[in-house]
């Protein structure tokens, strides 16, 4: 939502395949690195490789809740609606277009 609330009103689309195209990359990521470090380890044979996978992943999961942390209060969209014959006035209510517009 944050991404659709701080882009432009003609880069929905390209914000929104940007968030998928960034998310599923992460998660590629993600599943190699712990994968490489659990096969290195000894794989289900090791002692050592669940333990270092759930540690790495504890890891992953402090240093992206340290990365939210950072965003702090987000404002409320401003958007524009029609005053008149001629004018426009700004305006407060959620955006009309986006996932969550239904």
């Amino acid at each position: 939502m944050l991404t659709l609330r701080f882009s432009g009103e003609g880069d929905d689309g390209f914000a929104s395949s940007a968030l998928t195209i960034a998310d599923a990359a992460g998660s590629v990521i993600g599943l190699a690195v712990t994968g490489l470090l659990f096969t290195a380890t000894g794989g289900a044979d090791g002692t050592v490789s669940f333990p270092l996978v759930f540690a790495a992943m504890i890891g992953f999961a402090a240093l992206a809740i340290a990365a939210v942390r950072r965003l702090g209060p987000v404002p409320a969209p401003v958007t524009t609606a029609p005053a008149g014959p001629g004018g426009t006035v700004p305006s407060r209510t959620p955006s009309s277009h986006g996932p969550a517009a239904g």
